[in-house]
């Protein structure tokens, strides 16, 4: 595929399971294998699981849903799986997964990380996150929980750049921020 392998927009009730999805190059422009946009209204109960994904990434803007068993390699746009900041983005459980081989700066001039969040009352929970050029797990969701990982060598482009971490927790805004998370156990090391 050359921009997005699948797409969803104002879904319910979908799950994505036990898929290929491949892109032949990676790229610093928007290109995700699966994209589910908010643009058209809220996307629920959506489960993407089992999934191999290569050369590219997913986005979502999802509500009561699962993102579960994926491995994701070699992107270079945004982060291995990204939740988008949205009104429609919440209750989100993402555990499981394998997300590596994030490379570079994408065209926002931002650097790719493993897993970006920010999605309120999400559950980010036994994934195994490295080799990714920015930070392993970014997440400012408000009443998230964050336990279970494990994150390692990630920060391979600009190293012990402040910014840049095993996990971190950002603040965004009022209506979306980290506060009232809970950061459980997670085994960081590396150079995160």
């Amino acid at each position: 595929f050359d921009k997005f392998g699948l797409g969803l927009s104002a879904a319910t009730n979908v799950t994505v399971q036990n898929s290929y999805f491949y892109r032949n190059s990676t790229a610093n422009t928007q290109n995700q294998s699966i994209l589910i946009s908010c643009s058209a209204g809220a996307n629920t109960n959506i489960t993407v699981d089992n999934n191999v994904i290569v050369n590219s990434a997913v986005n979502a803007c999802v509500k009561k849903s699962k993102i579960s068993n994926n491995y994701i390699s070699n992107f270079k746009f945004g982060g291995g799986i990204t939740i988008e900041i949205d009104p429609d983005a919440e209750d989100v459980t993402i555990v499981n997964n394998i997300v590596t081989g994030g490379v570079g700066l994408d065209v926002n001039n931002t650097v790719a990380l493993g897993l970006e969040v920010w999605a309120p009352r999400s559950a980010i929970i036994g994934n195994v996150i490295y080799n990714n050029e920015g930070s392993g797990i970014d997440f400012g969701g408000q009443h998230s929980i964050v336990t279970n990982n494990v994150v390692y060598d990630n920060n391979g482009y600009l190293p012990n750049t402040p910014g840049f971490c095993g996990i971190s927790a950002r603040y965004s805004s009022p209506s979306v921020n980290a506060d009232n998370s809970y950061v459980g156990e997670n085994v960081s090391y590396g150079p995160n």
